[in-house]
């Protein structure tokens, strides 16, 4: 029965259009939609790597003839993993100081003051600081051990996504508006 499975695992996999409910063998997930030609090779591997199946010799070999044709003869070969793109750090554009004051009074206040801490850090002196830094405030694990300085720049990436700039972070609120964004920071660099 086990080898019926496999056999009709492989097959599977040489027609991209077939589907399987689960997998019935322990540790390979579902296929999914999103599997590449890589991560069937993958899973082939692992399934040569287990010493039960390779007892019919039969098996074993239609399992590196499906390796084979389904990944192509660079299987063998390590594939390095695609290089995360760098970050494109954008200078907001100048941003109206009053307008910040009172983005940052109706959308901030609630969780920062610009000398004491609340929910979220005091905001008093942050450009230019190390983010996750200021002494007496209890950052997440992720913000305490960034290595990245609060500029305009870091500051517009922050409020536009802050998990994207430090996954793990808990603020949980974002400014979409770009100009919204350029007001907030001319006001906090007033935060001397």
């Amino acid at each position: 029965m086990r080898g019926a499975v496999v056999r009709q695992y492989f097959l599977n996999q040489l027609n991209p259009d077939a589907t399987l409910a689960a997998y019935p063998l322990q540790g390979l997930d579902p296929i999914s939609a999103n599997k590449t030609r890589h991560d069937w090779a993958s899973d082939m591997r692992m399934l040569c790597d287990r010493t039960y199946f390779i007892s019919t010799p039969g098996l074993a070999a239609l399992m590196l003839l499906a390796l084979h044709l389904v990944s192509g003869p660079a299987s063998a070969q390590a594939v390095p993993a695609p290089a995360a793109a760098a970050r494109e750090w954008v200078t907001p554009p100048p941003g109206d100081l009053q307008r910040g004051l009172a983005l940052y009074q109706a959308q901030c206040s609630a969780c920062h003051a610009a000398d004491s801490n609340k929910i979220g850090p005091a905001h008093r002196g942050v450009l230019g600081r190390r983010i996750g830094s200021l002494p007496g405030y209890n950052y997440s694990s992720e913000l305490a051990r960034s290595r990245l300085r609060w500029t305009p720049q870091t500051l517009n990436a922050w409020l536009e996504d802050p998990e994207e700039l430090v996954a793990g972070q808990r603020m949980g609120f974002q400014v979409e508006n770009a100009q919204d964004r350029a007001d907030l920071i001319a006001y906090l660099a007033t935060l001397k």
